[in-house]
């Protein structure tokens, strides 16, 4: 066995079967090409495309709302859209806020209670994170 610091199984037969089976495999198929089978738009990140998931980058964002990110970024300046929220170190953007941002801007909120909802869930929001 080897006792190398951070490495103690290094030496065993596990990790040099291990080591064997991915020098053959690595012939085969790369990540890429595996991720790319399997339907990821950028191979090299593995993350849920953007229609499954709760938030959006910048660009994504703008996208979601037809704008460009330029624009979105004139929108959250004038408060005409919400801030981004940070999150594990990124801004980003909740779909369901965005949802409900389009929602009371196309008229399909159908009650003033909806937009009541909306403006104490927008103040509490701006209360709690700031606003721009």
């Amino acid at each position: 066995m080897n006792n190398r610091p951070g490495k103690p199984y290094a030496g065993t037969r596990l990790a040099k079967y291990l080591e064997k089976r991915i020098l053959e495999l690595r012939q085969k198929k790369t990540q890429i090409a595996i991720a790319s089978e399997a339907g990821f738009v950028n191979p090299n990140i593995h993350a849920l495309p953007a229609s499954e998931r709760r938030c959006f980058d910048r660009k994504e964002a703008a996208s979601y709302l037809g704008v460009s990110p330029a624009h979105l970024d004139k929108l959250v300046r004038n408060g005409l859209a919400p801030q981004p929220l940070g999150f594990l170190g990124r801004k980003v953007w909740d779909k369901a806020v965005l949802d409900r941002l389009l929602d009371s801007r196309s008229g399909i909120a159908g009650s003033n209670a909806d937009s009541d909802d909306l403006d104490r869930e927008l103040a509490a929001f701006e209360a709690k994170h700031g606003h721009a």
